[in-house]
């Protein structure tokens, strides 16, 4: 059985929430820094420790008009409304630096952005992809940021009073062909600066980005290398520059991953809502058989992306495709519905 929490954090998936004015009224910064579709949400934490990232009408998504669902301040804390349940939570702030510039009139948050513990940096903003789902090539335009610039705004972020961060995420676009050897000056310089802080890369399974050997060496923790979608016909719509990859080497690539870098330090983010779920599955099969942790990223219609009015999955689909993903996880020692991190699950069908 699953808990009052597992629940709601699914339902918000599925319908968002509505926002009292009274959080409003006290909250004087704001609720979220809108860095990408999955992360453009209010971030909540229960009682539990279970985070989720609940999207809201500001950003005009279709599927969370009159959520039933409601953020409410009172009496000096915060809660979620849902028919009669009144679930105490915890807003998790936006980080103090969000306004702040460096010598060169930059906005640090520009360069990064903290979520939950997380430091997010992306050397490239943009990308060279079109992915139907993905708000980075439609809303951006593509721009490769200075090294030493990212990494000033990183250490202003990992010693923010409101919101430190613990470890640091590189990510962002894909880069041209021409950037490539930038990506990896950028991964060598990060690990150099950063020793001894948690570094974890998220980028597409391409040999002349990602030497895989190399970045075990210089102290890179973990990587992710997102399969996304597992019927190769619907990838070639929905990311037509990553089908070209073909799901083979994609698979090969995080297999040789996991035999670098160990089991629990390569994950795989799935996303559940644009296929059927027994594709889902097979994939879900696929990548834990060869011990790298699938990660369950509900769909999340987008402004500004072609599929911004398609429906959210429901949450009596996502319910089930978790349940069946974690019977197959089971089967595998040492794999897990990732990701491992608790706070970093705040956008996943993770608990």
């Amino acid at each position: 059985m699953w808990t009052l929490e597992q629940k709601i954090k699914t339902k918000i998936f599925a319908k968002g929430i509505s926002i009292d004015q009274s959080v409003f009224n006290i909250v004087k910064t704001p609720l979220t820094l809108d860095s990408y579709g999955t992360n453009s949400g209010v971030i909540l934490k229960f009682p539990s420790g279970i985070y989720v990232n609940a999207p809201f009408s500001k950003y005009n998504y279709n599927f969370v008009k009159n959520s039933l669902i409601r953020l409410v301040y009172s009496k000096s804390k915060f809660y979620l409304h849902y028919r009669k349940v009144r679930l105490e939570v915890e807003v998790i702030p936006i980080p103090s630096f969000y306004n702040k510039m460096n010598s060169q009139g930059i906005l640090y948050s520009e360069l990064a952005v903290t979520h939950t513990d997380r430091v997010c940096v992306a050397p490239i903003t943009g990308c060279n992809n079109h992915c139907k789902f993905c708000t980075l090539s439609k809303n951006y335009q593509y721009r490769k940021d200075k090294i030493e610039e990212s990494i000033e705004a990183t250490k202003v972020a990992l010693v923010d009073p409101v919101l430190p961060g613990r470890h640091i995420l590189i990510s962002g676009g894909t880069p041209r062909p021409a950037d490539y050897e930038y990506m990896k000056n950028f991964y060598r310089s990060f690990a150099k600066e950063f020793k001894g802080i948690p570094i974890d890369i998220m980028m597409i399974p391409n040999e002349n980005i990602l030497d895989l050997e190399e970045l075990k060496k210089i102290g890179i923790d973990s990587l992710c290398i997102n399969l996304e979608l597992y019927n190769e016909k619907l990838l070639k719509i929905y990311a037509p520059e990553k089908a070209l990859i073909g799901r083979e080497k994609y698979l090969k690539f995080i297999e040789k991953a996991v035999k670098i870098f160990g089991q629990g330090k390569v994950r795989s983010l799935l996303v559940i809502g644009l296929e059927p779920i027994e594709e889902i599955l097979k994939a879900v099969e696929a990548l834990a058989c060869i011990g790298c942790d699938p990660v369950l990223s509900p769909f999340r219609p987008a402004p500004g992306t072609p599929l911004e009015k398609l429906p959210s999955l429901s949450y009596e689909l996502m319910a089930k495709a978790y349940r069946r993903a974690e019977k197959i996880v089971a089967k595998y020692p040492g794999v897990v519905l990732g990701p491992r991190c608790k706070a970093c699950g705040h956008n996943t069908l993770s608990f």
